[in-house]
């Protein structure tokens, strides 16, 4: 094993841990994150409830009245558990997925891109949230494309995976495209009736769940139900993940709070620029590969930057109707660059022989290669200046920062006890 293989692991390794100390500190604080994954049907069904009926149902399952009261509030040891074994799939399916990846430096730099992996280092809000099942389904979705014969067959797990995604957390829907691009183009005859029936059927079923999620986007009284069966969170009731599914917060409301975001707090300034700053590395790689679509006689040769057109127009209303475009980008990067590689080790994608020599390759010094990997990771943090209302809050979100990597240098001590 060469050197850049160990400091490849070495880096998901030292993930793993940030992420699950960090983990570790929601439990024991009921942030934000810990609110939205304890969303549940208490007083009724309502969006984002089906993680909250999981929670319930383990921690139900997993401890008596005894150990109940032996452990104190063992909600928060049903959810450092279960959402450490999920962080850990991710990265541990994720490691595979690359493993046969070329570890040179463009890799290196597309992979642990500030808006790739290394995003949740400077934005610990976006550690262990919902998305993450979505990342776990399309690595496993793309296990399945690897492993059917007949492909088509592939699509039976979207029929059960996604329904249940968009109930998790509705705002996962607009990003189907991506599954259904990768289906449509890893199966060979495309354009059959039953493939066709297939896609629609699947589409129309996301859609359907999608409605019912918006039709019962809450109400007031299921916030108090949900706070009154969690009442160690603090301010439950006026702001937290849960009080957003509140009659207060319409529409309106909304837009107002974005509107502020937006000229105020200069998100038209940040995200624009910095998003394209961060996205260069990988658009400018996958740019030189096509794929092909067959269509009568002819064959269309279509660039692999068409699939994240299709993406951010698909995701479009997230950034209109919200205000967490950092986290946006954050997963729509993900998606593309697993996208891309996945298509590209199948021999879907193909190297466009005409393409000029990529940026990194024709320059060969290393301190200019770090140079622009240091600039380009600086100007990246601006997704997280705006994320947080402007450089004063973000100042206050580094200290936070701060106050969290001692308690988990501190909690490290402590390991063996959690077990």
């Amino acid at each position: 094993m060469n050197f850049n293989k160990i400091f490849f692991n070495f880096l998901f390794l030292s993930l793993i841990l940030y992420t699950t100390l960090s983990i570790f500190f929601s439990a024991i604080s009921f942030n934000w994150t810990f609110q939205d994954w304890h969303i549940n049907y208490d007083g009724g069904f309502v969006r984002r409830g089906l993680s909250g009926e999981i929670f319930s149902s383990l921690n139900n399952f997993f401890y008596t009245q005894d150990l109940q009261l032996y452990f104190n509030i063992p909600i928060n040891l049903t959810y450092f558990y279960f959402l450490s074994l999920i962080n850990i799939i991710f990265y541990t399916l994720l490691l595979n997925f690359f493993k046969n990846i070329d570890l040179n430096f463009k890799n290196f730099f597309i992979i642990f891109s500030p808006i790739s992996l290394s995003f949740v280092i400077y934005n610990t809000g976006a550690i262990a949230r919902k998305e993450i099942i979505l990342f776990i389904g399309l690595l496993i979705f793309i296990s399945i494309l690897r492993s059917f014969y007949k492909k088509e067959n592939s699509i039976i797990f979207l029929f059960f995976f996604f329904p249940l995604m968009i109930l998790i957390h509705e705002g996962m829907f607009f990003f189907i495209s991506i599954f259904i691009i990768l289906f449509y183009l890893s199966i060979k005859n495309r354009f059959t009736k039953f493939i066709i029936f297939q896609l629609f059927t699947f589409f129309f079923i996301s859609i359907f769940f999608f409605i019912i999620t918006s039709i019962y986007k809450g109400e007031t009284f299921q916030v108090i139900s949900i706070c009154q069966n969690l009442d160690y969170i603090k301010n439950c009731n006026t702001f937290s993940a849960i009080s957003m599914l509140s009659d207060e917060h319409t529409l309106t409301s909304t837009f107002t709070s974005l509107w502020v975001r937006i000229f105020k707090n200069e998100y038209l300034f940040y995200y624009p620029l910095i998003s394209i700053l961060a996205f260069y590395p990988l658009c400018k790689y996958s740019s030189n590969y096509y794929f092909e679509i067959p269509l009568k006689d002819n064959v269309i040769k279509v660039n692999f930057l068409i699939i994240l057109l299709i993406l951010f127009i698909n995701t479009l209303p997230l950034y209109i109707f919200t205000y967490d475009w950092g986290r946006w980008l954050n997963i729509t990067y993900i998606l593309l660059m697993i996208t891309f590689y996945f298509l590209k080790d199948c021999g879907v994608l193909l190297q466009s022989k005409t393409h000029k020599p990529y940026l990194f390759l024709k320059n060969k010094n290393f301190f200019k290669k770090f140079m622009l990997a240091f600039i380009l990771f600086f100007y990246s943090l601006g997704l997280n200046v705006a994320y947080f209302d402007g450089y004063n809050r973000w100042i206050q979100n580094y200290k936070m920062i701060d106050d969290k990597l001692k308690f988990k240098l501190r909690l490290i001590k402590t390991i063996p006890k959690l077990f």
